[in-house]
């Protein structure tokens, strides 16, 4: 079995030189929602503040890339609304109805998680550079693939589970 380490320690280097947590099961800011999934990521990283998830409202919103004109306002009304309401919003920062639902939350004010689909390093999509950084001043950007990793389609439908499992809503 390969037992070499050496990849972790530049990971856990390279997070710690970035101001990059890494979360783990164990830990006690380790959402405890997760550990209820069968497959719950072994390991986070995370920028930003994380909200006390046990004792704070989580709300999901995702949906189509390929939104309507409608679809646009309500989603974004709709995260304005949960946050104006003391809900984080939880999302997973994609084109359309994801970043809506995240510019409506961040615009009222609201704590916001975005779950990402490779590292936490890699901006994607790239249209949404500055709603990430307005996210990491309301909340924070979590991920459970290494920095480095680059999107992939199959990692969004896995990235999914981490979204819901966060959420009561």
């Amino acid at each position: 079995a390969y037992k070499d380490l050496e990849e972790c320690s530049l990971i856990v280097k390279w997070c710690d030189d970035n101001g990059v947590r890494i979360i783990v099961p164990s830990d006690n800011d380790y959402p405890k929602s997760l550990l209820t999934l069968q497959d719950a990521p072994m390991v986070l990283y995370s920028l930003g503040k994380l909200p006390d998830f046990d004792n704070i409202m989580c709300c999901a919103v995702v949906g189509t890339r390929d939104m309507s004109e409608y679809g646009k306002k309500m989603a974004y009304d709709i995260g304005n609304g949960l946050a104006d309401g003391g809900a984080c919003l939880v999302s997973g920062l994609a084109l359309g109805i994801d970043g809506m639902a995240m510019a409506g939350a961040i615009e009222a004010g609201g704590s916001t998680v975005a779950v990402l689909g490779c590292g936490i390093d890699v901006v994607y999509p790239k249209q949404h550079e500055k709603l990430l950084h307005r996210v990491l001043e309301r909340g924070a950007v979590i991920t459970e693939y290494a920095p480095g990793v680059s999107p992939k389609g199959y990692h969004f439908p896995v990235r999914n589970r981490i979204i819901s499992g966060l959420a009561q809503a």
